[in-house]
């Protein structure tokens, strides 16, 4: 499957809560880095991951709006949208509670996928971004 396509399905099945059929892409070796210390791995990391924020935003979405690739890898922007109406567990422990806003987060992905299962993924946002507009302190002691 091209690099765009196989994106694309991921994000239809992540934008229709199609839990089983998102986590299809990943495979025991696939790996992950995020924001604020996030790694995970595997078929149990990519689940821990959409959980995460399916939990945190019920009505979340995926808006990808820029997209290339060089063979194996590509790279994704995009805007992620949902309201705030459960618990968003931190990658450092912390937990904030709902909060109902509404959030808008631009995004960046480096991806690199290997016989149509994603090998590994990088995420880039801007978190201090994301947790003003949940109305989160973001400076001081934690």
């Amino acid at each position: 499957m091209e690099f765009g396509e196989f994106v694309l399905a991921g994000v239809k099945d992540w934008n229709a809560g199609n839990r089983e059929s998102f986590l299809t892409r990943y495979g025991p070796g696939s790996g992950f880095t995020g924001p604020g210390g996030s790694t995970l791995s595997g078929v149990k990391g990519a689940a821990l991951f959409y959980d995460t924020y399916h939990s945190a935003f019920p009505d979340c979405e995926l808006r990808p709006e820029n997209m290339f690739t060089d063979g194996e890898q590509g790279c994704v922007e995009g805007t992620f949208t949902g309201t705030h109406l459960g618990e968003l567990k931190l990658a450092d422990g912390r937990v904030i509670a709902p909060t109902g806003n509404r959030v808008v987060v631009h995004y960046a992905e480096r991806w690199v996928v290997r016989d149509d299962v994603v090998s590994y993924i990088r995420l880039y946002y801007d978190q201090v971004e994301l947790l003003t507009q949940l109305g989160v302190e973001t400076v001081g002691p934690r």
